[in-house]
């Protein structure tokens, strides 16, 4: 930006039966490559209208560096971090001193980030390119995509309680990795919105001011895999009496049901529905200590799996609650 203010204030001027104009300052215009003749978005939101150059923009990357005492999750979590700020690409530089190897480390990038790219450079350098967004990638989409996951691995969960499936098991907590993918790259593109790298239309937005709650919704259903994902690590070891395990599954599916029904109200902004679900609140919190209290029924080495069971139904649950409310703060008129 230009030295100086970075505030005026302009009158415009008429260009037609149609249109009007303002001008710009020059030393602004410099400043950003404008010129006479250049293209720009426009963009018209509810606190004013944004004016942005259409260019070509410079590569934007980061540099990570691997030490001797680095630890995958902590390279991970660094990368991920780069990943969310919009990074175009990140370099990895290894020090030769450190026994993680390439391949397990590019295993453990790909499994959590969307739309990763990795070139080997040479023996201690490496570049991980992020894919830009070329084409429309509805926001709704992703998250209804991510919720459908959600979805399945909480059903599959709960018909593991007391199944001993340790495949299906495995199986729903793989999942896992694709719904924190997905949320990843949601918070990515919201965050590249905020900063107008990413046009709202091309996430299908008709407002900045539902940025903050898309990305509110989509931790929530992430949340709400996380504990699918626990429940799964719980249910095969599950010894109880057929009487507790209806009850607690019959708990997680008027759960799920209200979890869709909150994703749903919120995609199609029903403030309407989102109202209706929250009346709910205290029905769901008296069935939960229901099922806490049919518990008795289990024997000690298994009682204590169940209560986390419910615990993880009762976040599920107050995670649908949190949508509700989300989507009641930002449709109600």
């Amino acid at each position: 930006m230009p030295k100086g203010s970075s505030t005026d204030v302009r009158k415009t001027q008429s260009l037609g039966k149609s249109s009007i104009g303002v001008t710009i300052p020059k030393k602004w215009a410099d400043a950003i490559g404008l010129g006479p003749g250049s293209p720009v978005y426009l963009e018209l939101r509810d606190d004013g209208i944004l004016i942005r150059p259409i260019a070509k923009e410079t590569q934007r990357g980061s540099s990570i560096y691997v030490a001797a005492d680095s630890s995958i999750d902590g390279i991970l979590r660094m990368v991920i971090s780069s990943y969310l700020r919009g990074d175009d690409f990140i370099t990895i530089k290894f020090n030769g001193s450190n026994s993680l190897t390439k391949d397990t480390l590019f295993s453990a990038i790909k499994s959590k980030l969307a739309g990763i790219e990795l070139i080997e450079e040479n023996t201690t350098e490496a570049r991980v390119n992020i894919l830009s967004v070329q084409t429309q990638l509805p926001l709704s989409k992703l998250m209804h995509r991510m919720w459908l996951t959600v979805r399945g691995m909480m059903r599959d969960s709960l018909d593991l309680i007391g199944s001993g499936d340790e495949v299906l098991a495995r199986d729903v907590m793989a999942r896992d990795d694709e719904v924190d993918k997905t949320y990843l790259l949601v918070h990515r593109l919201i965050n590249m919105a905020i900063e107008g790298r990413v046009l709202l239309n091309s996430i299908s937005l008709q407002s900045r001011m539902e940025l903050t709650p898309y990305l509110l919704v989509a931790k929530s259903v992430e949340r709400s895999g996380d504990h699918a994902w626990r429940i799964a690590q719980w249910a095969p070891q599950l010894n109880a009496p057929n009487h507790a395990v209806e009850t607690v599954k019959s708990l997680g599916m008027r759960v799920l049901e209200l979890g869709n029904e909150a994703i749903m109200a919120f995609i199609g902004k029903n403030t309407g529905i989102a109202m209706k679900i929250l009346d709910k609140r205290n029905i769901l919190l008296n069935e939960r200590v229901e099922a806490m209290e049919a518990m008795h029924e289990v024997a000690m080495d298994s009682r204590g799996y169940m209560l986390l069971v419910i615990e993880s139904i009762g976040r599920i649950a107050a995670y649908a609650f949190d949508v509700a409310e989300t989507t009641l703060d930002a449709y109600s008129t």
